[in-house]
C-alpha cells in the first residue's frame, strides 16, 4: 500500500482564499486563515488540491488524473491521515478504499473491481494481519498459501542443519519471520526476518552446532505473503525443532 504523505510540493503551489488585513484603524489578524493549496503538472493541469488549516492539512484532500478526473481523495485531521481513503480508476469506478487512523493504515482496506468487491484486507497501525480475503465472481477464493517446511541435515557432514522454507501455493514474493504474531494476529516490529531463498517465494533458517551440541525448541514461522492480487496474506505454522550433533 504507497503513502500520500507528498501531496504537497513545494514547487508551483498556488495559495487560494482569505487573509487577514489592516483596515479602518483595526489590529492585524495574524492567525493564518483557511486556504486550499493546488498544484499543476508541467501542462499546467490541476494535479492535487489539499484544503489547510492554520498552516496543516485539514479535510479531504484530492488527487488528480490528468484527465481531471479524481484518483484520489485523502481526509486530514491536523496534519495526520485520518478516516477512510478512496482510490479511483480513472473511469471514475471505486478501485480502493482504505482506513486510517493516527497517520497510519489501520483498520480495513477493500479493493474493488467492475464485478464489486475483489479483496478485504485487515492492518494494525500500519501492520498487515491474518484475515485476508479475495473474491472472484461473488465468490471467496477456496485455499491460500501455506508454509512448506523442508529440513536439511547436514549435521554430520559440516555441523548445519537448515530449514528451507517455501510456499504451496504461488504468490509475487514472500517474506518469512521467526516469533509470535500479536494477539489479534498482525506483523509487528520485533519479528526476526528470515534470510532469502533461492526464489522469490522461498527463504531459510540455518543453525551451526558443535560437537555434544543441541537444540529442542517450538518455532513459529511468519509468512507475509503477496499474491498476485497485490494483497498482504499472512500465515504461521509451528515447527518442532530437535536436532544434536
Amino acid at each position: 500500500m504507497n503513502r500520500q504523505s507528498g501531496l504537497l510540493v513545494a514547487a508551483g503551489l498556488v495559495l487560494f482564499g482569505s487573509f487577514g488585513c489592516s483596515s479602518g484603524g483595526k489590529k492585524k489578524d495574524d492567525k493564518p486563515k483557511d486556504n486550499i493549496v493546488r498544484t499543476y503538472d508541467r501542462e499546467k493541469r490541476l494535479k492535487s488540491e489539499v484544503p489547510m488549516k492554520d498552516g496543516k492539512r485539514h479535510g479531504l484532500a484530492r488527487m488528480y488524473y490528468p484527465s481531471g478526473k479524481v484518483n484520489l481523495e485523502l481526509p486530514y485531521v491536523e496534519d495526520q491521515r485520518e478516516g477512510t481513503s478512496k482510490k479511483y480508476y480513472e473511469s471514475g469506478l471505486l478501485f480502493q478504499e482504505t482506513d486510517y487512523h493516527d497517520d497510519q493504515v489501520h483498520g480495513i482496506q477493500k479493493k474493488y473491481d467492475v464485478t464489486g468487491l475483489i479483496s478485504e484486507s485487515r492492518f494494525e497501525f500500519g501492520m498487515p494481519c491474518m484475515g485476508l480475503k479475495e473474491y472472484a465472481g461473488g465468490k471467496e477464493r477456496s485455499s491460500y498459501p501455506s508454509i512448506v517446511i523442508r529440513p536439511v541435515d547436514r549435521l554430520q557432514v559440516d555441523g548445519t542443519y537448515t530449514l528451507e522454507l517455501s510456499l504451496t501455493e504461488g504468490g509475487s514474493k514472500a517474506t518469512f519471520y521467526l516469533g509470535q504474531l500479536t494477539s489479534s494476529g498482525c506483523l509487528h516490529s520485533g519479528l526476526v526476518r528470515l534470510p532469502k531463498g533461492r526464489s522469490a517465494t522461498s527463504a531459510y533458517q540455518q543453525f551451526a552446532l558443535h560437537p555434544g551440541q543441541f537444540i529442542m525448541e517450538e518455532l513459529n514461522i511468519i509468512a507475509d505473503v503477496t499474491t498476485r492480487k497485490g494483497n498482504n496474506y499472512i500465515t504461521q505454522r509451528k515447527f518442532p525443532l530437535a536436532i544434536e550433533n
